[in-house]
């Protein structure tokens, strides 16, 4: 049973993409498997499909700041997300965002993928994160691709620097815009840190704040006044 569930995401995916996932999907997974393995993913005002839309991607970094850019943009920018703690090496990496891609049209992609991937093979990482951004470039002609580098660890591990070292030489190699979102945490005091990954909400403000920027630059077209419209119940179980 369990190979007929891995099965499933590739049939469907070939079927609604018209692309061969399996020609960019990584054969396996570069690290040992994580002992929790997530994903979390939102499509704000998802009714609206004529006014623009940017998808996040990332990990609990980008989880962190996404909402604060709805809130920037949301006049503006339609915005999706998709966090996971999944390495780009990871089989089920891209039927994942797959998922994404079948739901939304998307005017630009904000797309990272690094810290969750620190102990993995360099050349299989390198190898797979250039697929990746040429099955997006593929499976959504006319979408702007941005790369967004790694944050930091607070303690300042160089495997960081090594993956995002990586990062730039592909999106250079693809003539892709490189986000630089490393520089803007790197000398940040300590404090900014509520642990050796994540930020305290004045941080996650400034992470938002240059993520909104990066779109208002790439994007190709805004919009004027679009409503945020909510659901009778959100995800968090509330009435909104």
């Amino acid at each position: 049973m369990k190979k007929l569930l891995f099965f499933i995401p590739f049939v469907c995916v070939l079927a609604a993409a018209d692309v061969d996932i399996r020609e960019y999907a990584s054969p396996k997974l570069g690290k040992r498997v994580e002992s929790i393995v997530w994903n979390v993913s939102y499509s704000y005002n998802a009714r609206d499909t004529r006014s623009p839309r940017a998808l996040l991607v990332g990990d609990s970094v980008c989880r962190g700041y996404h909402g604060l850019v709805r809130t920037a943009l949301g006049s503006k920018v339609n915005i999706s997300y998709l966090a996971t703690s999944n390495c780009i090496t990871d089989p089920l990496f891209l039927p994942v965002l797959e998922l994404m891609f079948a739901r939304e049209k998307y005017d630009i992609v904000i797309f990272n993928n690094g810290l969750h991937s620190l102990s993995t093979d360099r050349k299989m990482w390198k190898e797979s994160f250039s697929k990746a951004l040429d099955y997006m470039a593929k499976r959504l002609p006319g979408t702007v691709i941005v790369v967004l580098n790694s944050t930091p660890k607070r303690d300042g591990d160089k495997k960081v620097d090594e993956i995002n070292a990586l990062a730039a030489e592909v999106a250079k190699a693809k003539n892709l815009p490189l986000a630089d979102i490393h520089a803007l945490c790197k000398d940040w005091n300590k404090k900014e840190w509520r642990d050796n990954y994540h930020f305290s909400k004045k941080a996650i403000k400034k992470q938002a704040e240059f993520v909104s920027s990066v779109i208002l630059k790439h994007i190709k077209r805004t919009a004027d006044g679009i409503v945020q419209a909510g659901s009778e119940t959100g995800p968090d179980g509330k009435i909104k």
